[in-house]
């Protein structure tokens, strides 16, 4: 599988290449999101249709939906319907990616982030004990 942005991806440990099936991101709205987010470790992405960063980054997020399909979920937030989704986590340029835990927010990036980027950051928190602090990277 080719990687994404033309370079050689570094192995993440507990990520599994799979063929690419059904993995799109669920996409969240303001009555799902709070439930989506409260356990485990979710990755939201803040998109909007007319953000060509956003675009781009969609077979990154499908990737990761697929290998980690089992261990932590991918989901999206269309900001220009979810207007006040993208407020509550200050989200001000596109793509923002938000990282929970338990519904606590643990990571953050912001614009166009690599697939090996996000998926070591997963992996950390997928890693961590459940009762010790996240430490952003």
């Amino acid at each position: 599988m080719a990687a994404p942005f033309g370079r050689a991806r570094v192995p993440v440990a507990g990520f599994r290449e799979v063929r690419m099936t059904d993995s799109t991101p669920q996409a969240l709205d303001s009555a799902t999101f709070d439930q989506a987010i409260a356990e485990g470790v979710v990755l939201v992405d803040f998109w909007a249709p007319w953000c060509m960063p956003c675009q781009m980054l969609k077979p990154v997020l499908k990737e990761l939906a697929s290998g980690f399909a089992d261990r932590a979920r991918i989901v999206t937030v269309d900001t220009d319907q979810h207007a006040d989704l993208a407020q509550r986590y200050g989200v001000r340029a596109l793509p923002t990616l938000v990282l929970f835990k338990d519904g606590r927010l643990a990571r953050q990036f912001v614009g166009l982030t690599k697939f090996d980027r996000l998926a070591r950051a997963i992996e950390e928190l997928l890693q961590a004990q459940p009762n010790q602090p996240d430490t952003p990277a």
